[in-house]
């Protein structure tokens, strides 16, 4: 019953509080870098880890008792979030959008298999975060060097 409420309206509910968080920091424009630092790195993290590891795997390992096919549907679920995700980045560029899809898959399977191993959800959170810094790095650096090609 409730893991149809998990699969479709909780990913929603994540990405609104996500768009709150980053809102009320340009609103306020304190520190704003560190704020989306704070917001890309930890809150994210922390939200997606609760959800996709230790909500979604959890109930499809449960229902469908064989792990691998628990961290390849989860992952499946998470890349498809991400999509919808990626069109809302402050320093979006245009990337293959199979290539985005492959990249974000392997991520979810790392976090799965990190939590399936370790069991501990400050692991993947770390794990998550510090890509979610490598990512947010490339960006800006992406960024950067696009604002500044002499046209």
């Amino acid at each position: 019953g409730y893991m149809i409420l998990l699969l479709v309206a909780f990913p929603y509910l994540i990405n609104d509080v996500l768009l709150f968080l980053n809102d009320y920091y340009r609103f306020f424009e304190t520190a704003s870098i560190i704020n989306e630092i704070l917001s890309a790195l930890f809150f994210a993290a922390i939200i997606e880890e609760l959800y996709f590891r230790v909500f979604l795997y959890q109930e499809l390992k449960k229902m469908i008792k064989k792990t691998y096919l628990a961290q390849i549907v989860s992952s499946l679920v998470f890349t498809i979030w991400h999509i919808g995700l990626i069109s809302n980045l402050v320093y979006s560029f245009s990337v293959e959008p199979l290539i985005n899809m492959i990249y974000i898959f392997i991520v979810g399977i790392i976090a799965s298999i990190l939590y399936e191993k370790t069991g501990k959800l400050w692991v993947v959170t770390a794990f998550h975060a510090i890509n979610n810094g490598i990512v947010l790095n490339c960006l800006t650096l992406v960024k950067n060097c696009v604002n500044h090609i002499p046209l």
